[in-house]
């Protein structure tokens, strides 16, 4: 028996030696090094291992091993297919795979090899910019690129955003330059319609670009990488490539994905209970009788029905979105054809956006030496909007429904007090119903290039672009509006037209000389921009029947304005690209830039830039360290430009009107007049940045780490001022000029590795950091008025002073609240004696004990206990213009952002993290909603001051504080640094046995949210948002505008 046991164990395990095999290895670079956790799979199969970190593996192969073979694959190498035949210990060798190496970067005019880059650049996927399913791709560039802060004005769907690279370079705006497809993209938002109207709520030509269709994006962000765009180069450059076809058979793609939209947070106001409490006690604290002892018991109770005026106009958004494209071609003509659909209902009642695309990319080669293209696209827009980013301001009707959400009563049956608004049963539903606006755009964006080849080492390129933007706006207000705003009915429309046509003709030679290597680029381009508006607008109709479509009917007619501009950019261009070795590089950019916009003295300026890069890691003595791949130090240093102006800014302009002429006894006859209405500045120049760039790229452990640290200098010189003020005996009040300086000083960072890859699972994390501001160097005057002013605010919000940061807010510093104790006539009693005086005369004045040092009241007829006190800067015991002074800077101090990535088998899934720290925001709906009186107020306001309990940090409600005009001090001004979360992927990816069954070739479902969570002491609905949109001189302020959304997405991906 035993004898029978141990030929059956002898038996067995020579069939499984025979099933499996036991094979070993070691893998190596192309230096001899070996690579640490490279991928060894039996080809054909799932059955794989890791490479250690001394490169060797282990791996069993199933019988008949002799007939298989290893697959061998990691980051930055070609795949290499080992036959195992009767070999069972393997040394294995892997080469470069210099495409995966050399990732090509786009730069204007051209493309490099990322690494013989010289200039900073930031490339962000386009699968990053779709995750987030935003409308725009400036909402989606938040967080991915160092150095770039991006301020949300509005949350309504298609609404721009406002993009600053690297602080701000000008005054007068500072948003980058846009190149789509070589194409200069123009991405004013169309001029307001309504006076009350803000920035914020404008719809961003951006919007119409389908994020679907983009490729990649290249951030330029130093001067060497600007240079080459001159006088437009400043702000920075983000250069957009959409999606072009390939060689291969022909594919099918269909995108869908629906979405919910959410409000992720409401403002948290006082209820009908709090609020009757609150206003009960302003009355008392202003010596005035309770007015409803039952309603407040009932309060007291907390018996009172609220009115939640945000839920009432605040819904669930919807978002439907389908994308279908062609592509495929051969090596002589590539395709690419796709179509958009997008239907979005926003989170505000009756606001929506809808968008329907058509894109063309064609490439052909004709022969040998001729290749021509075409980007051909086409969009077609429609949006029904409300009053909700507009102003505060009632006169007419045109009041932002968020804001009287806001500031409406929370009681039943009342929304608006007669102080406050001077109307009652003026409910925020009334304000979406009675103010209507539409909007239709039509774009059009075409380029057709044609590309000759000399020979090998020159070239010649033509490029014809061309963008036409229609813009039909209307605004009706219905007749629907109490009696004190109502207009009888009032009709707005504006119909405007841009276009803009370049022709760019360059000449490219490249030539190998043994170890040196050139490229230089020649060029010169002519742009044509013309635009054209008309507005209209009438009020007084007998019914609200036709609308917009009766401006005859009227009763009353504003003067129509008609507009047109038009302006030429000339330009002569070149770059010389040198490589010495592939350790020495060198970039010398020139730009020759010629406009129409300034007067003969200065028409034209030059704009030059040189960069210098070292590869440390091609010198001889860092071969030995095998950590390092790739080591390269930048050195930059170059101008570039800004034509900040408007067209004929320079030149004499002239207005017309009419006035009557006669004797005085009758007969007076209107007679037109035209009289000069602007100062001609016949020296009117450019605007200028000078910049210095140091950086080092780094790539380690054979580009599994990859990263950049940078630190950089700008200055703004001979800045564009509009508005300086001259003496008024000139006949004008300002004059245009150039003077001033601006200064930023940075630094950032940027690391992306590939931190675990295996068989089955692979996580990749990517992050980024940066620093920088903007300060005023010089100036005309010490300082000057900036910010937002409501008419109240003497001055502004804000002060553009030499020394400190642009975004400077300008007010009063709270020092606390007056105690019991800081008067004489409290000295000596007891607290029940104090709180038994106090509440005998609640609106008494007293007086201050004598040197005492704790800050002033706004005056002194409120000197008493729970009163607000503010820092007496020049210690003269008033509280005036002389005690304001900076309480908070508007720009970050710190912006990151953090993207991870896993994969595990099929399944994907992915987060991402944004944020801005140490940045202040003016609350402007604070100025009501902490105003302490008796209108609606934050909850936060429960915590007043009373004799009971005495807080130090807010003031005691009082009736007497709505009578006068709100003080701009840091109790509006709030830090508004947050971290988000800003989005989640969940994606499947379907196995090949799935979708060869259904006849297709990928089918993959995915779910994803946006805006998911933010973590901020912000007291407004979102911390990162701009009512005045990209306007430099009043950035950081919010005024209950439109809510950035929560979306929720699911989706489906199917390729056939």
């Amino acid at each position: 028996m035993k004898k029978l046991c141990v030929i059956i164990l002898l038996v067995l395990s020579s069939v499984l030696y025979a099933q499996e095999q036991t094979i070993t290895g070691t893998l190596y670079n192309e230096r001899g090094l070996p690579l640490i956790g490279a991928t060894v799979l039996i080809d054909g199969t799932s059955i794989g291992v890791i490479s250690d970190f001394d490169g060797n593996f282990t791996i069993k192969v199933p019988a008949p091993a002799a007939k298989k073979s290893l697959k061998i694959t990691t980051l930055g190498y070609k795949m290499k297919i080992v036959a195992i035949g009767a070999k069972r210990q393997f040394k294995i060798s892997l080469e470069p795979d210099a495409e995966a190496l050399d990732e090509v970067v786009v730069v204007g005019y051209g493309t490099v090899k990322k690494s013989d880059l010289t200039g900073s650049v930031s490339s962000i996927k386009a699968e990053d910019i779709t995750k987030t399913g935003a409308i725009g791709i400036e909402q989606a560039l938040a967080g991915r690129a160092s150095g770039v802060v991006v301020s949300q004005g509005s949350g309504a769907p298609g609404s721009g955003a406002s993009i600053k690279i690297r602080g701000i370079s000008s005054l007068n705006g500072s948003d980058p330059l846009y190149i789509i497809d070589g194409t200069p993209m123009d991405n004013t938002s169309a001029g307001s319609l309504s006076g009350q109207d803000q920035a914020s709520a404008a719809i961003s030509p951006l919007s119409m670009l389908n994020p679907a269709d983009i490729e990649s994006i290249e951030v330029l962000k130093d001067a060497s990488s600007t240079a080459i765009y001159g006088s437009r180069g400043a702000n920075g450059v983000v250069l957009i490539t959409t999606k072009g076809g390939k060689e291969g058979k022909g594919v099918i793609t269909v995108d869908h994905d629906f979405s919910i939209l959410e409000i992720p947070n409401f403002i948290d106001l006082l209820d009908a209970n709090q609020y009757t409490i609150l206003n009960e006690e302003a009355y008392v604290n202003a010596g005035e009788p309770i007015r409803n002892q039952v309603r407040l018991d009932s309060a007291n109770l907390g018996l009172l029905q609220t009115s939640d005026w945000q839920k009432t106009i605040i819904r669930a958004g919807t978002s439907s979105n389908t994308n279908v494209n062609f592509s495929g071609g051969n090596k002589d003509l590539r395709y690419l054809i796709s179509t958009n659909v997008l239907d979005a209902k926003g989170i505000v009642e009756k606001t929506d956006y809808k968008r329907i695309g058509n894109r063309v990319n064609l490439d052909a080669n004709i022969s040998d030496k001729i290749k021509v293209g075409t980007r051909i696209s086409y969009t077609h827009v429609t949006s029904n909007q409300r009053a909700i980013s507009t102003g505060s301001n009632n006169l007419r009707g045109a009041s932002s429904a968020i804001s009287r959400a806001l500031r409406s009563a929370p009681t039943s049956n009342l929304d608006a007090d007669s102080e406050d608004e001077g109307v009652d049963l003026w409910t925020p539903i009334l304000a979406i119903n009675a103010n209507d606006f539409n909007n239709l755009l039509t774009q059009y964006s075409g380029s057709l290039f044609f590309d000759y080849s000399f020979n090998k080492a020159l070239s010649f390129k033509t490029n014809l672009t061309h963008q036409a933007r229609n813009i039909a706006q209307r605004y009706y207000q219905y007749n629907i509006l109490p009696n004190d705003v109502a207009e009888g009915g009032r009709a707005k429309t504006g119909d405007s037209r841009f276009t803009r046509s370049t022709i760019t003709n360059t000449l490219n030679y490249r030539k190998r000389f043994g170890k040196h290597n050139l490229n230089v680029l020649l060029g010169e381009s002519l742009e044509f921009t013309e635009m054209e508006s008309v507005y209209v607008s009438n009020y007084g109709f007998a019914n609200d029947l036709l609308t917009y479509y009766a401006p005859g009917s009227a009763t009353f007619y504003d003067p129509d304005r008609v507009t047109y501009s038009d302006n030429r950019l000339s330009s002569f261009f070149g770059r010389i690209n040198y490589n010495y070795k592939g350790k020495y590089l060198l970039t010398l950019t020139g730009r020759f830039d010629g406009s129409s916009k300034f007067a003969a003295n200065n028409k034209w300026a030059f704009f030059p830039a040189a960069a210098l890069a070292y590869k440390i890691n091609e010198e001889s003595f860092m071969k030995e360290i095998d950590a390092i791949s790739e080591l390269k130090l930048r050195l930059s240093y170059g101008v570039s430009g800004n034509q900040a102006i408007q067209p004929y800014q320079s030149l004499d302009q002239y207005g017309s009107g009419q006035t009557g002429f006669g004797n005085g006894s009758g007969g007076e006859m209107l007679s037109t007049i035209y009289f000069a209405t602007q100062l001609p500045n016949k020296d009117l120049t450019w605007e200028t940045t000078a910049q210095f760039d140091a950086g080092l790229d780094y790539s380690l452990f054979d580009n599994r780490i990859t990263g950049s640290f940078e630190y950089y200098r700008k200055i703004s010189e001979d800045i564009l001022f509009a508005n300086n003020r001259i003496p008024s005996q000139s006949g004008f009040s300002t004059y245009t000029q150039n003077y001033g300086s601006l200064e930023t000083n940075g630094f950032e960072m940027s690391v992306n590795a590939h931190a675990i890859s295996t068989v089955d699972f692979t996580w990749t994390i990517g992050a980024n950091l940066s620093t920088g501001k903007t300060k005023v160097r010089d100036m005309a005057a010490d300082y000057v008025l900036s910010g937002w002013d409501p008419g109240y605010i003497s001055g502004g919000t804000q002060r553009l002073i030499i020394g400190e940061e642009i975004g400077s807010f300008y007010g009063y510093k709270q020092s606390g609240i007056a105690q019991f104790e800081d008067f004489v006539e409290f000295q000596g009693l007891t607290k029940e004696q104090q709180i038994t005086k106090y509440n005998a005369a609640p609106n008494d004045a007293y007086t201050f004990v004598n040197d005492f040092k704790g800050g002033v009241p706004r005056n002194a007829s409120v000197a008493r206990p729970g009163e607000q006190l503010y820092e007496d800067l020049n210690n003269d015991g008033v509280l005036n213009e002389n005690d304001r002074k900076v309480i908070g800077t508007a720009q970050p101090d710190l912006t990151f952002g953090i993207n991870n990535s896993f994969k595990y088998k099929n399944l994907d899934i992915s987060f991402f993290v944004d944020s801005q720290i140490g940045r202040d925001i003016a609350n402007i709906q604070n100025l009501d909603l902490l105003r302490f009186s008796s209108r609606q107020g934050l909850a936060l306001a429960m915590e007043r001051w009373t004799p009971e309990n005495p807080s130090t940090t807010y003031p005691r409600v009082d009736l007497a504080n709505g009578s006068f005009s709100p003080l701009f001090s840091d109790r509006v001004v709030e830090d508004a640094s947050f971290v988000r979360l800003q989005n989640i992927t969940l994606g499947y990816s379907f196995p090949k046995s799935v979708t060869a069954k259904l006849n297709i070739n990928n089918l993959r479902v995915f779910g994803s949210i946006s805006n998911v969570y933010t973590w901020t002491n912000y007291t407004g609905y979102h911390p990162d948002v701009s009512l005045n949109g990209s306007a430099a001189t009043s950035m950081g302020h919010d005024n209950g505008g439109y809510p950035l959304a929560r979306t929720i997405r699911m989706g489906v991906s199917v390729k056939f």
